[in-house]
């Protein structure tokens, strides 16, 4: 797959040339450095900053310096490399995108998202571009926008991470009025593409649990793997969510059982902290 930051890599006489080459070596750049401990970003740095200073112009080296500021976040210094590249290079507009990223790593959304935005102008189709001002859209409030970007890279993209999906249903569960149908569909869509993931059934259960529907929470929990529904813990969950619509002999039984795997753990030494926490919950009932 094409890497989303080559796809503006192009060629205007008069102006400095960003190689395709180089491109892919900032992408692989921006996913690698992460692993780095600060020592040796802090050295990284030292070393470009030498090179830097005997190269000025260089664009190449003042982006991936910026890249590397970002990962010790000094946002300052890694803004100063950005806007140095953007005056040598005005017409690589891949480093709005690469700021961007930065201010949202920042907690910066408002500064983010004029950036990706504006990039977006020039680069509609950039899928990473779109999800991350979906993300924004979605910070700053503007819950219809962030539905709409959702949508739209969950529906271009042909590998979707389940958080594309749990993000958009909250989004969607952020519009007024509220429409509990469409926020279904949409974790429906999520595992219809991507199997019963468990973060996108146990937010449908907590958002039917708020909406006081308790029956269809249950129908969610009942797409969770049968091993997983078996454990202590989502026995206990499908018997609150029995006593919620009055089903409270069926309740009993899930307390019983969840009551006897925490026995089998006690007798097999695997009982913990967090069992002992659903042995009295279980009590309280």
């Amino acid at each position: 797959m094409a890497c989303t930051l080559c796809v503006r890599v192009h060629s205007i006489q008069g102006e400095r040339l960003t190689t395709i080459k180089y491109c892919l070596a900032v992408c692989l750049t921006m996913y690698s450095f992460t692993v780095f401990s600060h020592g040796i970003v802090h050295q990284q740095i030292d070393e470009l900053t030498q090179q830097i200073e005997q190269n000025p112009t260089n664009t190449q080296l003042l982006l991936k310096r910026g890249l590397l500021y970002t990962n010790d976040q000094n946002w300052l210094k890694a803004r100063e490399d950005f806007n140095a590249t953007r005056q040598l290079n005005s017409v690589d507009s891949v480093v709005d995108f690469l700021e961007a990223k930065m201010w949202f790593a920042a907690n910066r959304p408002e500064l983010s998202f004029t950036l990706v935005n504006r990039y977006l102008q020039g680069s509609p189709d950039v899928l990473g571009a779109l999800a991350l001002r979906a993300k924004l859209n979605l910070m700053l409030g503007y819950a219809d926008a962030a539905v709409a970007d959702f949508a739209s890279a969950t529906g271009r993209s042909k590998t979707v991470l389940p958080d594309m999906y749990l993000q958009w249903a909250k989004a969607q569960a952020t519009v007024v009025p509220l429409n509990q149908q469409k926020v279904h569909q949409i974790i429906q869509a999520g595992i219809d593409r991507l199997g019963p993931l468990v973060a996108l059934l146990e937010y449908a259960i907590d958002f039917d649990r708020q909406q006081q529907n308790g029956q269809s929470a249950l129908l969610w929990l009942e797409k969770l793997p049968l091993k997983l529904r078996q454990q202590p813990f989502w026995l206990i969950e499908k018997a609150t969510l029995l006593e919620s619509v009055n089903k409270s002999l069926e309740a009993k039984m899930q307390y019983k059982l969840a009551l006897d795997r925490l026995q089998e753990k006690k007798q097999t030494g695997r009982f913990n902290k967090a069992d002992q926490q659903l042995f009295e919950k279980i009590n309280q009932f």
